[in-house]
């Protein structure tokens, strides 16, 4: 492993003794086209990331569902003509029967093949965050409709909890095959430490949790954990996406067994750096460089000294990142660069 992959790995474990690295996420492609373009580069994503010295790279198993008849693995719009959004009506939006919801062609973890996936994070110059996506609450909102699951959890908990049950059976016997399959390609079953498992799963909006915390503890704390506890029988640290105001639950997904929190929206309540302070040494962090203001409209120097706030309120188990991991084309090449830039002289002034 190279120096900035080892410390990625310590971060990530909670153990890190040095500077900080730093993750530019997965920008839009327009972002790294104008990236590029501005310093000279070919149009790719590693030229954008071999400028600015960020080693961490995501590949995801969740596109390995191989059905011999091509179908994915969640039909919630199964029969249902028209679909907008995930506010939209799902498949069993009007079902009240369990036995019906039994019966729905739910997926199997037969037709998922990672072989491609193995292959490619077997590079040990890189940190990958990888396994499936995982994301419990959205698969199961696309079900009912997202304002319709939210009344069922208190009108209809048992029609909730049976779609919450399936759509986790699926991602925690799918993240059990993936490890399974990952820890075979490795001596004596050693995985390597330059491999995380990311899930995502999206709780929180601008001011608050998307529910009560006492039925996110219902609902989806006793999923997550089954799930988390894949990652940790393999040992293999558990980083999450959670975007917004998730800060009521921090020692709830701590507990869980989660390694990392990401993206720490900074303009999310309670979610800034000096308000996460409070969770270090319970998870590492990854993210919490503002992209709905700071990063958009600021200057580099500007960005260079929120880098340097930030990386010393939460230091030292921190990963310098946006606030989100798609970098949207506003946000000018310069600001990204100044990211990468301000990690830089952190780590140079550290070692003089």
């Amino acid at each position: 492993m190279t120096d900035t992959v080892r410390r990625s790995a310590d971060i990530v474990r909670g153990r890190n003794m040095g500077g900080p690295v730093f993750w530019m996420g997965i920008p839009h492609r327009e972002s790294v086209t104008n990236f590029c373009k501005a310093y000279g580069l070919p149009d790719t994503y590693q030229a954008m990331a071999a400028k600015l010295g960020d080693t961490i790279s995501v590949c995801h198993g969740d596109q390995c569902y191989k059905h011999p008849d091509g179908k994915e693995p969640f039909n919630p719009y199964h029969g249902v003509k028209e679909h907008r959004s995930h506010m939209a009506a799902g498949c069993f939006a009007d079902v009240h029967s369990l036995d019906e919801i039994e019966a729905h062609p739910w997926p199997e973890v037969k037709y998922l093949d990672f072989t491609s996936v193995y292959q490619t994070i077997t590079d040990g110059n890189r940190f990958w965050f990888t396994g499936l996506w995982s994301s419990l609450l959205t698969r199961t909102a696309e079900y009912f409709g997202l304002e319709n699951l939210f009344i069922l959890m208190y009108e209809e908990p048992e029609r909730a909890q049976a779609v919450f049950d399936h759509v986790a059976d699926y991602y925690t016997a799918a993240s059990n095959k993936f490890c399974a399959g990952l820890a075979q390609r490795f001596p004596e079953g050693h995985i390597p430490e330059n491999i995380a498992l990311f899930h995502g799963i999206d709780l929180g909006n601008q001011r608050d949790l998307m529910m009560s915390p006492d039925l996110f503890r219902q609902f989806l704390l006793p999923n997550m954990k089954r799930l988390f506890a894949v990652g940790r029988k393999y040992g293999i640290p558990i980083i999450l996406h959670s975007c917004g105001s998730i800060w009521r639950i921090i020692p709830d997904l701590a507990d869980a067994g989660i390694s990392v929190l990401h993206p720490l929206q900074a303009k999310a309540a309670g979610m800034s750096a000096a308000e996460l302070v409070q969770y270090k040494g319970k998870v590492a962090f990854c993210g919490g460089i503002d992209t709905q203001g700071l990063l958009e409209n600021g200057t580099p120097d500007e960005i260079k000294a929120e880098v340097k706030r930030v990386w010393n309120l939460l230091q030292p188990n921190l990963i310098v990142s946006p606030s989100h991991e798609s970098l949207l084309p506003t946000v000018p090449p310069e600001n990204i660069l100044a990211m990468a830039q301000a990690v830089r002289e952190i780590n140079s002034d550290s070692a003089e």
